[in-house]
């Protein structure tokens, strides 16, 4: 029996085009591709992403995208699994190089576990402290007068040579200053939150439908810039993920685009092994993925 996704196939067939072609056209993952030509919605990357697989590759392809949606909607709400199996390797047509890199779920999982030993152990300075007191509570009273005696005495010593440094300097160029604009090399000027800010993964992209959701904390704003190494494009929603399109647009090489929000920045990237992606002055590793994904950046109050 004939299925509306089979149009894709033999569309794809009749304008002598292959996967792998086809995934340098839409940017979509030659395998998920080959999903959704035989119909098995069960391979692909969750509801969200996979209706916005179907309407990118009909419009590619030319093909209506309203019954194979329509088909998309009726597996889901059974629950049915298609019986047309998804080779889980690689075909030749589109077979890449192995990448020796974590996951990002690996990823995730060894920050949670250093999250908890940061919980168990305290803060370093505190364990520092702790262990000097234990250190100084065995020696004899004497031992420990001269040892504070002799902290005191190098740490002014240190404050009054930092004082006298400073000083000097006073009202001198700093090395690789501009003297037309005063900024240092090509380094951008600083906002007061980029070195404050704190940049984690909360969820990868395996454990939440929207994509990789990070939490900014110890900022005023959610700030993103994308500088793009290559050809690439974006879809950027001010406030979250389920808000309206805000902007939408190509990147050339050597380009770049700052987004803001006091809250939430939701960013899709076409080519994120092209682009560098700073969040409030922390780059986040996107070398990994070659295909369009989505990047959560929510402000923690």
């Amino acid at each position: 029996m004939s299925r509306p996704t089979d149009r894709l196939l033999r569309r794809r067939k009749e304008a002598g085009l292959t996967l792998e072609q086809m995934q340098q056209k839409t940017n979509i993952q030659a395998g998920y591709l080959a999903a959704l030509e035989q119909g098995e919605f069960s391979a692909l990357p969750g509801k969200f992403y996979t209706r916005a697989f179907i309407k990118a590759y009909c419009g590619h392809l030319g093909v209506d995208a309203a019954p194979i949606l329509r088909q998309f909607d009726e597996t889901m709400s059974t629950g049915e699994r298609l019986s047309v199996p998804v080779p889980t390797e690689p075909s030749k047509e589109f077979a890449t190089e192995p990448v020796s890199r974590l996951s990002r779920k690996e990823r995730y999982s060894r920050q949670k576990k250093k999250r908890k030993t940061r919980r168990r152990g305290g803060f370093p300075p505190i364990r520092l402290w702790q262990s000097f007191l234990s250190w100084a509570s065995s020696l004899p009273k004497k031992t420990v007068l001269i040892v504070s005696l002799s902290l005191v005495f190098f740490a002014s010593a240190g404050v009054v040579g930092f004082l006298f440094f400073s000083s000097d300097k006073e009202g001198g160029k700093p090395s690789g200053t501009d003297e037309s604009s005063g900024v240092q090399g090509d380094s951008p000027l600083p906002t007061g939150n980029e070195d404050k800010a704190v940049v984690e993964l909360v969820k990868p992209s395996e454990t939440y439908k929207y994509g990789d959701l990070f939490e900014v904390s110890k900022a005023k704003e959610v700030s993103v810039t994308l500088e793009a190494r290559e050809k690439t494009w974006f879809r950027y929603r001010a406030g979250g993920p389920t808000k309206k399109v805000t902007k939408q647009a190509k990147l050339s090489a050597g380009r770049s685009e700052t987004f803001r929000d006091p809250s939430w920045v939701s960013l899709m990237v076409g080519n994120p092994d092209r682009v560098t992606l700073r969040v409030n002055g922390h780059i986040i590793d996107t070398s990994s993925e070659t295909a369009a994904h989505s990047y959560q950046l929510k402000r923690k109050p």
